[in-house]
């Protein structure tokens, strides 16, 4: 499926008229109207590089000048039924035209009444169903160390794929030459180790993981929360970054054996008559509201919000690094509460569990220059009070009284304590 994606696509745009009579070309320009940086005509300049197969080399200046000039996903002239070339680019779709393959592949799969399935297609992976009523497990490999992961999660009709610089690439000179070019300079980037996604079918995620290859972390933070996408980022110092819910996929799975994601859009502001203390059970009540409708007869919803609160003040997520910095620095060297607002409620009104947990976290004096090398790793984007507790941040804390899952994210253990005394079988 590699070289299909692949070659397909480079012999195809060989042609000054092509045909182009499937629903795909709607994908293309999605990515594309997010950031210009994705932009497919950028192979017109990756190319002469020797990308994708190689052999890889530095071509002669005046030729990457000149490919500079022809490239431009602007210079397609996109029409229902084909692209008209409107200079001597080439263009490559590898980027998501694997993932395209993939779900054709699963809806054959799936006409054919084949429920219980995983296509893997060189690093794009759809899940259908599960192996003997068990959720497969699916291990994102350290592309450092291939007998580590980087993380395992459980997914169900679902899809995950990567991105990354360390399959197709080459040194020359010291300078780090990788296969994924931007489409404003046309230059190769080398952004992260890795991006992988999940999402709901293999060509967004796909196409997403090469997007977000491309672009800072408060981008990504930003349009996987808008696009209800999980993001799993390796960085270059061989960092972790996790986004958008990625630890859900893996924590829930350890209780909860068949669940899936979905995201509330709503407004969090706090009504001035609602306690601090109460805010994040307020929120999730708020979640809950905004997508019971959306509940199976046989579905159990969970819900929840976490906020840091210290002196009558709610540290949420930083919006910048000066805002993650100024509240590990507010947080130096006191005690804080994490709080964490829990619905779980089922369509038939069966189970109705509605709590908050608050765990008290302690932290030792951090010195500034400590605050600014943490904030180097981005650990702090997407977390409330700019830390997880499970990350490097962990050097920060002295103590911890209450339950260490609450600082994560989600108090597993009286969630798992409160459903059991429902009946639910969690086992």
């Amino acid at each position: 499926i590699n070289l299909v994606a692949i070659n397909f696509w480079i012999k195809l745009f060989y042609f000054e008229k092509i045909n182009f009579n499937f629903n795909y070309k709607h994908n293309i320009i999605f990515y594309y109207n997010i950031s210009i940086k994705y932009d497919p005509s950028s192979y017109t300049v990756s190319s002469l590089y020797g990308f994708p197969e190689g052999p890889y080399h530095i071509p002669a200046e005046k030729d990457i000048i000149n490919a500079k000039i022809n490239a431009g996903f602007d210079k397609l002239i996109l029409n229902n039924d084909y692209f008209i070339k409107k200079s001597n680019l080439l263009v490559d779709f590898s980027a998501n035209a694997k993932g395209y393959i993939v779900d054709k592949t699963v809806e054959y799969m799936k006409n054919l009444s084949i429920d219980n399935f995983i296509i893997n297609a060189g690093g794009d992976l759809y899940i259908s169903g599960k192996k003997n009523k068990e959720y497969f497990n699916t291990g994102i490999i350290d592309p450092d160390n291939k007998n580590t992961t980087l993380s395992i999660v459980n997914i169900e009709n679902m899809a995950l794929a990567t991105s990354g610089n360390y399959e197709r690439y080459f040194i020359d000179n010291d300078k780090y030459i990788s296969h994924i070019f931007e489409g404003i300079t046309y230059e190769p980037v080398n952004n992260y180790k890795s991006v992988s996604v999940i999402a709901e079918n293999a060509e967004k995620a796909d196409g997403f993981a090469t997007l977000f290859y491309l672009l800072d972390i408060n981008e990504i933070t930003n349009y996987c929360k808008k696009f209800n996408v999980a993001v799993l980022i390796l960085t270059n110092n061989h960092k972790i970054v996790k986004l958008c819910n990625w630890e859900k996929y893996e924590k829930l799975s350890i209780y909860i054996k068949d669940f899936k994601i979905i995201t509330a859009d709503i407004d969090e502001t706090i009504p001035f008559n609602i306690p601090l203390e109460d805010a994040p059970l307020y929120i999730a009540k708020e979640k809950a509201a905004a997508v019971f409708h959306r509940l199976d007869k046989e579905d159990i919803m969970i819900t929840a919000d976490t906020i840091v609160l210290l002196e009558n003040k709610i540290y949420g997520k930083p919006k910048d690094k000066l805002d993650a910095y100024n509240m590990i620095k507010t947080l130096s060297g006191k005690t804080h509460q994490v709080i964490t607002g829990v619905c779980c409620y089922s369509k038939d009104n069966h189970v109705n569990i509605e709590f908050s947990d608050i765990t008290n976290v302690s932290f030792t004096d951090i010195d500034d220059e400590i605050i600014e090398k943490y904030l180097e790793n981005a650990e702090y984007i997407d977390k409330a009070g700019a830390y997880a507790v499970q990350g490097i941040a962990s050097m920060f804390v002295e103590k911890i009284d209450g339950s260490y899952d609450n600082v994560v994210g989600l108090p597993m253990g009286r969630l798992a304590r409160n459903l059991i005394e429902y009946k639910i079988n969690l086992f």
